[in-house]
């Protein structure tokens, strides 16, 4: 198996719904999404698919198939006193805890990097990126990469 890192492209909406939405069966975050939400949501200001989101392909006996996405969203202005990048990653359940969420990871903090790199001195930066507490691969991967929970949320009815 051959595994393909690109950066998200018009036409990778419904795929990425797909990955999504099979996550969310699995992990049950109520994040269930369209491709058409997701169109929506790449015209964000603060969002640039083509350079700011990942796909991970897995190349096998033939075809080519989407099992990690992540993506970044970045401002330009301090948040509490200090450049927040945030992201979020997702590996399909079937492929977590296969080194993944590692390469996607390295994937965002290069372009986290990049990010914040013409930015003027003396604010700190950081990465924060999102996990369901549920998701224990993903959890272990982010504590591997030297990141620490820095808040929970509860969501209540």
């Amino acid at each position: 198996m051959e595994i393909q890192a690109r950066n998200f492209q018009k036409g990778d909406e419904a795929a990425l719904a797909a990955l999504i939405n099979a996550c969310d069966r699995v992990d049950q975050t109520d994040s269930y999404t369209t491709p058409e939400r997701i169109a929506h949501e790449w015209q964000d200001e603060t969002f640039q698919p083509e350079r700011d989101g990942f796909l991970l392909l897995a190349r096998e006996g033939g075809q080519e198939r989407l099992v990690a996405a992540g993506a970044l969203f970045f401002d330009g202005r301090p948040t509490d006193g200090e450049y927040v990048v945030f992201g979020w990653l997702l590996v399909h359940p079937d492929r977590r805890g296969q080194g993944l969420e590692q390469r996607l990871l390295t994937l965002l903090d290069r372009r986290a990097g990049e990010m914040v790199a013409p930015l003027p001195a003396g604010l700190p930066r950081a990465l924060r990126v999102g996990c369901p507490e549920q998701v224990t691969t993903t959890r272990q991967a982010l504590e591997a990469f030297g990141m620490v929970p820095v808040r929970t949320f509860h969501t209540m009815e």
